[in-house]
């Protein structure tokens, strides 16, 4: 499933934690303090995942570009089909 292009993680868990309506009961408002407690550590979580990016192996990016400039790379695109078959759990019947 895909998300909107307009999907952020992080405006998702700030609505999440605003309340939606004063609560009634010490019990309620215990819940909503510590649900928000929650909340506000995903949210940090989130903030942390978003600002370091994915994670990139730089080294082998250098040895696929010198094996391409040198022209000693080679890709099997028999290969490279099953494994996108394999992974969208394409099973041909």
């Amino acid at each position: 499933m895909t998300q909107p292009v307009n999907f952020s993680p992080l405006r998702m868990m700030e609505a999440m934690a605003r309340p939606s309506a004063p609560a009634a009961g010490m019990a309620e408002r215990q819940e909503s303090a510590a649900s928000q407690v929650a909340v506000a550590q995903l949210t940090n979580l989130v903030r942390a995942l978003a600002s370091g990016g994915p994670p990139v192996d730089h080294a082998r990016i250098a040895q696929i570009r010198q094996a391409i400039a040198t022209g000693s790379y080679s890709a099997d695109a028999q290969e490279i089909a099953d494994a996108m078959l394999r992974h969208f759990g394409w099973t041909g019947g």
